[in-house]
């Protein structure tokens, strides 16, 4: 536990290399590798890995103190975290960020947003819905979108401060504390998370990972006697079918590259890509949408 008056001191400066590392996250964010394990129906647990070099010129904004800095690693869904688990590349344990702790830098980014996007001489009163922002769990996301859209009727617009309120009132941010940013790292993390909409035939599992970084690679690991019929990657608001696994397999991947927009089947994790780039805000978020039959059943259905 870090003294309050250590993070307190040292938010403003965190919040300005936050707020240089989340809106180029493909620019130090080299891969990101994924593996989506069925557990049943309605549960699943992801095992992350994401492979990162923080810049030199941001590495004092991001630090804690003496031999210790800040990573923002990922945006997950505001939801408690069931058997988390976060380790560097040699297995050591890593510290995570508490939420109270990752807040107060949140609301010193959502100020600094606010203030850069707002015109010289405008009062734009947000105080209010920063802390609605921050506080919610999800259950008045109505209103502070309302909230946002009142905000720009009366001060005109502030598109960064509004697409960085959006995602914090829906997710929050990942933070490791490690002991060294000078050269590249690979903290790995893993976590069980619920099907919000489980099916007998069709999983649809939320993957806005797939921007986080240059590179994606996402592998779904199917129970033992099925198989994924059909896997895909594809974007939520389009319905475009960014990337597809093989057919009829057993642990199928998906592989993409946000900001060219190519799409590459990959044969082996290893492979590796270091293109693209996205900002804070995606145009779109991506899902992998899972179709998995046993063997039986498909091989009755296939035509």
């Amino acid at each position: 536990m870090w003294p309050g008056e250590v993070l307190e001191d040292r938010a403003g400066d965190i919040a300005v290399g936050f707020a240089a590392l989340l809106t180029r996250q493909a620019a130090w964010r080299h891969r990101r590798v994924e593996t989506i394990t069925v557990l049943s129906h309605e549960l699943v647990r992801r095992s992350v890995s994401v492979d990162f070099t923080v810049p030199a010129e941001h590495r004092e904004d991001i630090r804690l103190s003496a031999g210790e800095w800040i990573v923002p690693l990922a945006l997950l869904a505001k939801r408690p975290l069931a058997h988390f688990d976060l380790r560097m590349e040699d297995t050591s344990s890593v510290p995570l960020l508490r939420s109270e702790d990752t807040q107060l830098i949140g609301r010193e980014l959502l100020y600094l947003m606010l203030d850069l996007d707002l015109e010289e001489g405008a009062d734009a009163r947000a105080d209010g819905l920063i802390e609605r922002v921050l506080a919610t769990n999800g259950d008045d996301l109505d209103a502070i979108d309302a909230g946002l859209a009142a905000l720009e009727e009366r001060v005109g617009p502030v598109p960064g401060f509004v697409a960085l309120a959006e995602r914090l009132a829906r997710g929050f941010l990942l933070c490791a504390v490690i002991g060294d940013v000078s050269r590249r790292r690979v903290l790995k993390f893993a976590y069980d998370e619920p099907l919000d909409r489980p099916d007998r035939v069709v999983h649809f599992y939320d993957a806005p990972g797939c921007t986080e970084a240059a590179s994606y690679h996402a592998e779904v690991d199917v129970p033992d006697e099925m198989r994924a019929r059909t896997t895909e990657l594809v974007d939520n608001g389009s319905g475009a079918v960014l990337a597809s696994g093989a057919r009829d397999a057993d642990r199928p991947a998906v592989y993409y590259v946000a900001d060219s927009g190519r799409q590459l089947e990959l044969n082996k994790p290893s492979a590796k890509s270091l293109g693209g780039r996205s900002g804070i805000r995606p145009s779109w978020y991506c899902q992998p949408r899972q179709s998995a039959l046993n063997s039986s059943t498909m091989s009755r259905t296939t035509r």
